[in-house]
């Protein structure tokens, strides 16, 4: 344990994550808010989730699993240990000039942003992946700014996971994930595609739509509650939506077929298939979906293609991202501290 945590730690602090999780906003904020308390915890941090979650009972179940962590469905229902309590925001959709952030006595506050990120006024702000544009709102005073493929926050169950392209095999395993809550309905859309293939997989699709089904063998629908850990390692391909899900995807080196479903999702789509890290595979525009046939076709036959996309995200190393922010936010609250000492 580096210094400056080992301070926080004795002086009692603890991290509020405060986020929002629907079945219209999905639920990527929550997810990195989770991968990051994960670690504070093994830190031997406590952590408290303020916001709503709409009743997702898997995500309110990977929530309650963190030891020491606990839920607050709402800001009122909250209370702030003065002076000792640090904020993570990780929101679309909260106000800049909320209460929440400006009124409260923290010991510092954060956000987790992007290009869709309004302009909060915080201490820190943490920018995982590339930069395509976000930049730092005009304040006063000096900020830190954490940025980088070094700062991914990925789930330890997740980050655990070795994955090796399997030959020699006939049959490709497919998982296949629409992000947590899937608003735009990928999942509904691609199952007619891929059953037009004529091409032999296994395709494992998690979904919360319990009315979805389908008569193709090949197909099997899961639902969310399933342990989707243990299908990642034993798949040879994964199609997912260009969200959080994603970048945990790229830190097992999993090759994997990338589709835009939101424009907030703009320059992880880009990035991805720039870098060479997935084939873009669909597109959502219109409140429609259109897909590569070819590029789909390509993933599930074309074993150099699978060896390219997992050698080009093992390259990045994106496994320690948790554990960087955590050392550095910790630092950076000290260093805050003493600034506005």
């Amino acid at each position: 344990m580096k210094p400056s945590e080992q301070i926080l730690l004795e002086s009692g602090v603890r991290f509020v994550f405060r986020m929002d999780a629907s079945p219209t906003i999905g639920v990527g904020h929550a997810i990195r808010c989770v991968a990051l308390a994960e670690e504070m915890e093994s830190l031997g941090f406590s952590s408290i989730f303020v916001g709503r979650t709409s009743s997702i009972g898997w995500l309110e179940e990977l929530i309650n699993s963190i030891p020491r962590t606990i839920r607050v469905e709402s800001e009122e229902l909250f209370e702030i240990e003065n002076g000792s309590d640090v904020l993570i925001l990780d929101s679309y959709h909260l106000e800049p000039n909320s209460g929440f952030i400006k009124s409260l006595p923290w010991k510092a506050t954060a956000a987790i942003v992007d290009n869709s990120t309004p302009n909060y006024l915080v201490d820190i702000y943490i920018h995982p992946g590339e930069n395509y544009g976000w930049q730092i709102p005009q304040v006063k005073g000096k900020r830190i700014i954490l940025e980088g493929l070094t700062y991914v926050p990925i789930r330890k169950s997740i980050t655990s996971i070795q994955h090796e392209v399997r030959e020699n095999t006939e049959t490709k395993i497919v998982t296949v994930v629409g992000g947590g809550t899937d608003p735009t309905k990928f999942i509904e859309s691609i199952i007619p595609v891929l059953q037009d293939l004529e091409v032999n997989f296994e395709a494992r699709i998690f979904t919360s739509n319990r009315k979805l089904s389908t008569l193709d063998s090949r197909i099997k629908i899961l639902s969310p509650e399933d342990k989707i850990e243990q299908h990642f390692s034993e798949s040879d391909i994964v199609i997912t939506t260009g969200g959080i899900s994603a970048w945990e995807v790229a830190s097992m080196g999993i090759p994997m077929g990338i589709a835009n479903a939101a424009e907030n999702q703009n320059s992880n789509y880009e990035f991805f298939t720039s870098k060479g890290w997935a084939l873009g595979i669909g597109m959502y525009e219109n409140c429609r979906w259109s897909f590569s046939i070819e590029n789909l076709k390509l993933l599930l036959t074309s074993r150099d293609i699978l060896r390219s996309i997992s050698r080009e995200q093992k390259s990045a190393s994106l496994k320690n991202g948790c554990s960087r922010i955590a050392h550095d936010l910790a630092e950076a609250v000290v260093r805050t501290e003493v600034i506005k000492g």
